[in-house]
């Protein structure tokens, strides 16, 4: 897995770059520096990614401003400084990555339905949903997402249980490398088997669009999920957050 280290950075790259014509999302790259930035209320996609030091920081503080952001090392980086200037404490974020020609569908629970949700009401459903999880309000998460989907070509699924919505993901296909973002359950429905079911729409989506990959930033608890649908563990990041 050491070659596949890092295509989730790879892949918010190409999406920031499908977003420059877009007023707000910017991305900030030079010798082994990179920062991602989007306008919106929630810091979804505002990440550095480089070494942690005095000059990185400050080349970081003026690029995002007022905005809070995240610093994601690698696991052989050194973290002194970003402890020493007041960053939050760091969360594992394993960078989770498989191989599309490996991977097969199953089949899904006659109560599950899955659905594109580009149309405006069942994108605001969509939104509704993802906040359950995420935290931010519906108009929140549609201010960050819309614009991924309309701009960039992301790709929301909304799942359905018994009729009722119950779990989102997000796909965005790059040239070989598919990324997979808002995976997220409603609480009343967990354990129905939809959180494979929406990340099974993506890899569906991805392997029959050419990718050769497709990569995620699980969860300590969704680890095991992706695991079990056959994603491997290419590296651990440790993310630490902005006390803005």
């Amino acid at each position: 897995m050491n070659m596949l280290k890092n295509l989730q950075q790879q892949n918010f790259h190409d999406i920031v770059k499908k977003m420059h014509s877009v007023s707000g999302w910017e991305m900030l790259e030079s010798d082994n520096f990179l920062a991602l930035k989007s306008p919106a209320k929630v810091p979804f996609i505002n990440f550095v990614w480089a070494e942690a030091n005095a000059k990185n920081h400050i080349k970081a503080e003026a690029f995002f401003g007022i905005h809070s952001f995240a610093w994601l090392l690698t696991a052989e980086q050194d973290d002194d400084y970003l402890v020493s200037v007041g960053f939050h404490e760091p969360e594992n974020s394993p960078e989770m990555v498989i191989e599309l020609a490996n991977y097969h569908s199953v089949e899904l629970s006659s109560k599950i339905k899955i659905i594109v949700a580009d149309a405006e009401q069942d994108f605001q459903c969509w939104a509704r949903v993802a906040s359950e999880t995420f935290g931010p309000t519906p108009a929140e998460i549609s201010e960050f997402f819309l614009p991924l989907v309309q701009h960039a070509g992301c790709i929301p699924y909304l799942a359905f249980y018994d009729g009722e919505p119950a779990a989102t993901s997000l796909a965005f296909c790059g040239e070989k490398v598919a990324g997979i973002y808002a995976m997220n359950t409603h609480s009343q429905f967990r354990c129905k088997g939809l959180g494979g079911a929406v990340a099974q729409a993506c890899l569906v989506n991805a392997k029959n669009n050419g990718c050769d990959f497709a990569v995620l930033y699980a969860s300590e608890v969704g680890k095991l999920l992706y695991e079990a649908m056959g994603f491997q563990t290419a590296q651990v990041l440790k993310e630490y957050g902005s006390k803005k």
